[in-house]
């Protein structure tokens, strides 16, 4: 059996902006496509985690579905912030 996904979308990141330096923060990613289809039909608690990295790095903390429109990253170094690379990877 084959499986194929729609690219995951990014419309907006919030907050967009926070201030650099030490520590870390979360944010919230909103778009299309940011979980897999077939694993949100089993409620998504079920949902196989979903990669998020921003300026190469993972969100320390892991990555919350909220929704298949809605990620929470938990933990994004405020070093990495500065960047303008934010991914988004499906699983499986």
């Amino acid at each position: 059996m084959v499986f194929s996904y729609n690219r995951p979308i990014i419309e907006s990141i919030s907050p967009s902006r926070v201030f650099t330096g030490e520590g870390t923060y979360d944010f919230v990613i909103s778009g299309a496509n940011l979980a897999s289809p077939l694993d949100s039909t089993l409620g998504f608690d079920a949902v196989q985690p979903t990669a998020v990295r921003v300026g190469g790095k993972a969100c320390l903390a892991g990555v919350v579905v909220i929704s298949p429109f809605e990620l929470r990253c938990n933990g994004v170094s405020a070093q990495s912030w500065p960047t303008t690379s934010v991914e988004v990877t499906l699983q499986g």
